[in-house]
């Protein structure tokens, strides 16, 4: 058992750790770490000198506990009604000053959103790659495979939290998801002291965290609706407008996207009409020209005239609300 001057040593370290840790990177003297000092002292003692020295005193650092979890998606995840496998990412971190192990788990009963998503799995970022890899990234036991983090903020681990989204959503709802991570070690008040628990059998003290930490992502229902308008002009080989052999028409398309969220990776496409000929080089996008050769894989890029005499154009990611996107082309009627 440790003596009582080792103790309050202890939770003086503790304070200073609450004075100057970050929210997330701490950094402090390992635990188990032996701060030793001797002191000595001399005199002249009827002129011959003397010395004299203390004994060495030893105070053993004690262990903090605490972890970090942050939120890394950006913004709300936009989401379908219904859907599966839904994620959020965020990172844990082991801002104590000793190796500790951290449970994870995820609450969805939260108040002030319009929905509970509905918890799938939790994973790890196996190739560190930031992204969610199905049949890659490796599945969390809880228990079993709790992540084991070096001290100090210098490691972490990426958290992927799989949810399902329920039906029958409005467009626009919210749902909130949490993950928690809780040191293995103990939890509690900030200076709380768990005798013995922590490296090397010193104590271990609840950190300013309290030894766990959760952060909060949020799912937003997101409903596109897509919307095409075609029309058509024809100028006639006599100045006219009738849709005479020799006459050309003029194709407009307008697209525009509604709702809540994105159309991603749109792309157009119009089929050249029989006993018609496409009239090269005549197609544009909001009035710029494009290319009759095929400009992909890019998405955002004109596929060209392709076989069999169809228009295609990669629109790329259009946001719902934004401005409408026209296409127009040419034919002549054969």
């Amino acid at each position: 058992m440790q003596s009582v001057t080792t103790r309050l040593c202890g939770l003086a370290a503790v304070a200073a750790f609450a004075l100057t840790a970050g929210a997330a990177h701490a950094v402090g003297t390992a635990a188990g770490t032996d701060i030793t000092n001797t002191a000595s002292v001399t005199a002249d003692v009827g002129g011959t000198p003397v010395t004299a020295t203390s004994n060495p005193h030893v105070v053993t650092v004690a262990e903090v506990i605490d972890v970090d979890v942050t939120l890394l998606s950006i913004g709300n995840v936009l989401v379908n009604t219904p859907s599966a496998g839904q994620v959020l990412t965020f990172r844990v971190t082991n801002v104590g000053n000793g190796i500790d192990s951290f449970a994870l788990s995820v609450n969805n009963a939260l108040l002030g959103d319009a929905f509970d998503p509905v918890f799938a799995s939790v994973y790890f970022d196996a190739n560190g790659n930031g992204l969610y890899d199905a049949g890659t990234d490796t599945l969390y036991s809880p228990g079993l495979n709790d992540p084991v983090l070096d001290a100090n903020g210098a490691d972490d681990v990426v958290v992927f939290v799989l949810n399902d989204i329920p039906a029958a959503l409005a467009s626009g709802d919210l749902g909130d998801s949490e993950l928690l991570a809780a040191s293995n070690t103990g939890t509690g008040a900030p200076g709380f002291v768990i005798g013995g628990a922590g490296e090397g059998g010193t104590d271990a003290i609840v950190g300013p965290n309290g030894g766990d930490d959760q952060a909060q992502g949020t799912y937003q229902v997101s409903s596109v609706a897509l919307a095409i308008a075609k029309g058509s002009s024809v100028a006639d080989p006599f100045g006219g407008t009738q849709p005479v052999p020799g006459a050309t028409i003029t194709y407009s398309l307008v697209l525009t996207v509604s709702g809540v969220g994105s159309a991603d990776v749109t792309t157009l496409s119009d089929a050249i009409p029989a006993n018609t000929t496409y009239v090269a080089g005549s197609m544009t996008r909001n009035a710029a020209p494009l290319t009759d050769a095929s400009d992909a894989p890019t998405d955002d890029a004109d596929f060209g005239v392709t076989t069999p005499n169809t228009v295609t154009v990669g629109l790329g990611n259009l946001p719902a609300g934004g401005p409408p996107e026209t296409i127009t082309f040419q034919v002549t009627i054969n």
